[in-house]
């Protein structure tokens, strides 16, 4: 009956059907009947796995109990299973209830639920041995239950959850379980338990005596399937392996492709820490002079897009030294500026970078977003006729192209020809970035995204923040948001966390945002968006 049993375990792991899915006519099946007349227990096994599926396609969770109690008398398979489905299907009812809204239920029956669930999968992990699906699938369900109701049984229940996962893994054959385990527990955002297991399996799975070829297959497998954590493990064995076997030019290639697997895409997966952590490798290994143009720049924008601000700018002022003639120059100038200005709140280094740009011969979205900055700088410096200057000549350079820029140099000019200050919030980034005391604010508690963050033209984009505002006691933090920077058509209120815009002209947009409370700044953010 373990491959019945296999099925019923990975149907609730999973959330799907692990089954084929069942004729029409199952619909009517007459199931009590049917298992009254099974001769064996893995027939009557069968037949409760398809009554079990076709019960709760139609969310009649008490229909399935009421057969599991009127069967159970007489059928040994249903009797020994009866406490797992039960507790099962409770687990199902009460998540349906919730789903639905259906609160008369959830609040008369709740709590009678709530102990059936406990009392039938604490019984059925008994009940099943180390080495059983079932017992697992009692303490991952039992898990979930205490972790939705958020009760003080959680952490114990996870605990033995984990204890469970770890005898099964020692004993069983097939290690799907253990898999659908971990995929739940990164579900449910317990990314260090999952790795562990995510691990547990690797180390099965690299232990099954798999060729080279087989293992990165695999790894390759689980990366397509979204298993980022499962695809790390594999491919970090895989690069063990063929670090001690392979020819030095064969372990390049190989190691670059798993770089480029993991690195930034618009579209795609991506996981920039482990990127970074195998480009490191490789420049431990082969120096850094391994790294060709586009495998520069692709390093410096994963450490940009990873929010590493510190490691881009180095990584970008490297590359623009080492290639100054690659198409992606002015672009890597402007971020390696930008970041230094606002990031680093070095304006000394920003500028030089900047007027470099400026002098550039042709004119270019870089060219005409590196004047802006220096007018900007110079602006909220109080240097008006240099700021003019700039303003004056990103106008007349830019002719009848690069529109939105045009306008904000238009602003920037009407506030000095009036004697007003710089916009207000373009002013409080900088003032939090270049001041002394601000500019040393922890970075982290503010932390910006654009999705996507390479567009087109006139394609839609969102930027989203995360501000993680200073403890407080019992009372709600209320928070401001300040935007600024090239904010496109996008129109926010200082009450609004998200922007939502979209540009024009091509080139790099750079995106601020302060976050602050009554009492204080909380930090700042920046984010960068490529318009191509």
């Amino acid at each position: 009956m373990n491959k019945l049993l296999m099925t019923v375990c990975l149907i609730i792991m999973s959330g799907v059907s692990a089954c084929a899915q069942p004729s029409i006519s199952s619909q009517d099946k007459d199931f009590s009947r049917l298992l009254q007349a099974a001769k064996t227990d893995t027939e009557a096994a069968a037949i409760l796995a398809e009554a079990q599926e076709t019960f709760f396609r139609k969310n009649n969770y008490q229909g399935f109990i009421d057969l599991l109690a009127s069967s159970g008398k007489n059928k040994k398979a249903v009797s020994s299973l009866a406490a797992y489905y039960t507790g099962a299907a409770r687990y199902q009812q009460m998540k349906h209830l919730e789903t639905t809204q259906n609160w008369d239920e959830y609040f008369s029956k709740g709590n009678d639920y709530r102990r059936e669930i406990a009392e039938n999968l604490e019984k059925s992990a008994k009940t099943f041995p180390a080495a059983d699906p079932l017992n697992l699938s009692s303490r991952l369900i039992l898990w979930q239950f205490h972790k939705d109701q958020q009760d003080a049984f959680h952490e114990q229940a996870l605990n033995d959850l984990m204890a469970a996962a770890q005898s099964y893994s020692a004993g069983a054959k097939d290690l799907k379980p253990l898999k659908s385990v971990a995929d739940k527990l990164l579900a449910y955002d317990e990314r260090a338990r999952a790795k562990e297991l995510y691990k547990l399996y690797g180390a099965k799975i690299v232990s099954s005596d798999l060729s080279d070829e087989e293992l990165q297959n695999t790894a390759l497998s689980f990366y397509k399937q979204g298993t980022m954590e499962l695809a790390q493990e594999l491919y970090t064995v895989y690069a063990d392996r063929i670090s001690k076997s392979a020819s030095r030019d064969k372990l390049k290639i190989e190691l670059i492709d798993i770089a480029i697997l993991f690195s930034y895409k618009s579209k795609g997966a991506y996981d920039l820490d482990y990127a970074e952590k195998i480009f490191a490798r490789i420049e431990e290994i082969f120096g850094a002079g391994v790294f060709d143009e586009q495998l520069s720049y692709q390093r410096a924008v994963n450490a940009e897009k990873n929010n590493d601000f510190g490691r881009a700018r180095d990584l970008y002022a490297a590359f623009t030294v080492s290639y100054p003639q690659s198409a992606h120059f002015e672009k890597a100038s402007l971020k390696t500026g930008l970041i230094a200005l606002y990031a680093g709140g070095d304006s000394k280094a920003a500028r030089e970078i900047f007027t470099g740009l400026s002098n550039r011969p042709a004119v270019s979205p870089e060219v005409i977003s590196g004047l802006y900055q220096l007018g900007l700088i110079s602006q909220w410096q109080n240097e008006s006729a240099a700021a003019k200057e700039y303003y004056a000549k990103l106008i007349e350079s830019a002719k009848d192209g690069f529109n939105e820029t045009v306008s904000l140099a238009q602003a920037r000019q009407v506030e000095i020809e009036e004697a007003r200050p710089l916009e207000f919030n373009i002013k409080t980034l900088l003032d939090v970035t270049l001041n002394s005391g601000d500019s040393r604010l922890p970075v982290n508690r503010v932390d910006i995204a654009a999705q996507p963050s390479t567009v087109s033209p006139g394609e839609d984009l969102t930027v989203t923040s995360t501000a993680t505002p200073p403890e407080s006691g019992c009372m709600a933090v209320e928070l401001q948001y300040f935007w600024s920077g090239d904010t496109g058509k996008g129109v926010v209120s200082y009450q609004e966390s998200t922007l939502a815009t979209s540009y024009a002209d091509p080139g790099t947009k750079f995106i601020g945002l302060v976050v602050t409370t009554p009492a204080g700044t909380v930090g700042r953010g920046i984010e960068f968006v490529d318009v191509i």
